[in-house]
C-alpha cells in the first residue's frame, strides 16, 4: 500500500465536507483505510474550528496550512492544483489521489491502485457543457487554442457520463489518481498557469468556469493512452442520478465506490429525494444520514455554486 489521499479544507462548510470525506476513507476504503491522508488549507483565511483540528488528530490526518495558493487566491477551485503539485514534490507515496471535499468513499477504491501500465485514473465529465465534439462544434476553436497554448499535439476523445456524448478529452477533476513519478500534478499546475496568464477563459468571459478541468484536459491529453478510465461507480454524480443511463441510474448506494454530492448534503432530505429511490435501510445510507444535513442548511432552489467573477483587468478582450 503506497498511496496517499489529498483533499482541501477551509473554515466553514468545507470543514463539514472534508470531515465526512476523511471519515469515509477510514471506514470504507478497505485495505486503504489506513493510508496517509493529507488535508490542505492553502489560502490565508479564518482558522479552522477546534473540532476539525481534533478530528484530524483522531483520524491520523496530516493538516497542512502553508499558503500554497497566493497566486490565484480569488479562485478557490484552483486550490486543488497547488496542493497536488506540492504533494507530488514533497511526499513519497507512489500514487497520489486527490478527492474533492464534497465527495465520499463507500467501498474500497481498488482501481486507484494503478496498474503498472497506467499513469493516472479519472473519469470523463458528466455532460458536454464547455466541451467540444470536434471540428464544426462552436466551442472547438476554444479547445484548439487551449491545445496550442499548452503545446499539446494529441487530440483524444471520451464519452460523457450522463448524456453519452463524444467530446474531446474532458475529465472530471473531482477524483484524480496519478503516479507521482509521472509529474502530472506539476504539469497540471503549469497548464493551469498557462491558460490563466493567457486569459483563455470560456464564455461568459466575466466568470471563471471550469479552469481546473480545462487545464486538466490539456495535461491528460498528452498521456491519454496511459490513462485508466474509471467506471460509473467512481465519482458518481448523486444529484444527476435520475439523468444517468440505465444501470448506473439504479445503482444502490452500497455498490458505489466514490460518490460526489456537489454540496447538496446541506439540503435537508437530499438522500431521500433522489430518484430512483435509494434504499433507506442500506448500511451506507444510514451511515451518511447520521451526519446530515450539514449546517447551515440550504434550500435546493438556491444557487450555491456560483462561479467567481474575474478580477478587474483579467478579462480577455478579443
Amino acid at each position: 500500500m503506497n498511496l496517499a489521499f489529498l483533499a482541501c479544507v477551509e473554515a466553514g462548510n468545507l470543514e463539514n465536507q472534508a470531515g465526512l470525506l476523511v471519515r469515509s476513507i477510514r471506514k470504507y476504503a478497505g485495505d486503504l483505510r489506513d493510508a496517509p491522508v493529507h488535508l490542505f488549507r492553502p489560502r490565508p483565511g479564518q482558522p479552522l474550528r477546534e473540532e476539525t483540528i481534533a478530528l484530524c488528530a483522531a483520524l491520523a490526518v496530516e493538516l497542512h496550512e502553508e499558503p500554497l495558493n497566493l497566486e490565484y487566491g480569488y479562485y478557490p477551485i484552483s486550490n486543488k492544483i497547488f496542493c497536488g503539485a506540492w504533494a507530488e514534490a514533497n511526499l513519497t507515496e507512489n500514487i497520489l489521489v486527490f478527492a474533492d471535499s464534497d465527495t465520499v468513499f463507500l467501498n474500497p477504491p481498488e482501481k486507484l491502485l494503478l496498474e503498472e501500465k497506467f499513469l493516472a485514473a479519472v473519469r470523463p465529465v458528466n455532460r458536454k457543457n464547455r466541451g467540444s465534439a470536434g471540428p464544426g462544434d462552436p466551442r472547438d476553436p476554444y479547445w484548439e487554442a487551449l491545445y496550442r497554448l499548452c503545446g499539446v499535439h494529441q487530440r483524444p476523445y471520451v464519452e460523457t457520463v450522463v448524456d453519452r456524448a463524444p467530446v474531446r478529452g474532458y475529465w472530471n477533476a473531482g477524483l484524480v489518481a496519478v503516479r507521482r513519478s509521472a509529474g502530472l500534478f506539476g504539469q497540471w499546475l503549469e497548464d493551469f498557469r498557462t491558460l490563466m496568464r493567457a486569459a483563455h477563459f470560456p464564455p461568459p468571459r466575466k466568470v471563471l468556469n471550469n479552469m481546473d478541468q480545462l487545464s486538466l484536459a490539456a495535461t491528460l491529453a498528452r498521456m491519454s493512452d496511459a490513462l485508466a478510465p474509471l467506471d460509473f461507480r467512481y465519482n458518481y454524480p448523486l444529484p444527476l442520478r435520475a439523468d444517468l443511463p440505465a444501470g448506473p441510474r439504479e445503482a444502490r448506494l452500497e455498490e458505489l465506490v466514490h460518490a460526489h454530492y456537489y454540496r447538496w448534503f446541506n439540503t435537508p432530505g437530499f438522500l431521500e429525494s433522489l430518484q430512483p429511490p435509494l434504499d433507506p435501510a442500506g448500511e451506507a445510507f444510514v451511515w451518511l444520514r447520521s451526519f446530515l444535513p450539514f449546517k447551515p442548511t440550504l434550500d435546493p432552489s438556491d444557487d450555491h455554486r456560483k462561479s467567481p467573477l474575474l478580477p478587474e483587468g483579467l478579462e480577455k478582450t478579443e
